[in-house]
């Protein structure tokens, strides 16, 4: 998922201020539900959560553009 970002994407997680520690934690989640079809886990803190919810998008708009649909179909 993170090969390649968008520097506004990467500049999104810092501003919430999270630790490396709850971005691991977000984006271990986001990948053992995108991979392993696994339900989302109930986040450690705030930040976990609003890093996950940024991952999501990125998520959505990579698949958007690889399918050509308007985002509204992810929602």
């Amino acid at each position: 998922m993170l090969g390649e970002i968008d520097e506004l994407i990467i500049e999104r997680i810092v501003d919430t201020g999270a630790t490396l520690e709850e971005i691991a934690e977000a984006l271990d989640s986001f990948e053992h539900e995108e991979e392993l079809d696994e339900p989302p886990h109930v986040p450690s803190s705030a930040n976990v959560s609003e890093v996950r919810a940024i991952l999501v998008e990125a998520a959505n708009e990579e698949a958007e553009e690889e399918e050509g649909l308007p985002a509204e179909s992810f929602i």
